[in-house]
């Protein structure tokens, strides 16, 4: 349990960018593989 709401938003916020950076090198190294 977090002790405010702006801590369970940042935790969340924090996943999500995580896992948009983990997209991103994903289509990198498809596109630089197409090369």
């Amino acid at each position: 349990g977090y002790d405010s709401p702006v801590e369970a938003a940042l935790s969340l916020y924090l996943d999500f960018f995580n896992l948009f950076i983990s997209l991103l090198q994903i289509l990198g190294i498809m596109n630089s593989s197409d090369d």
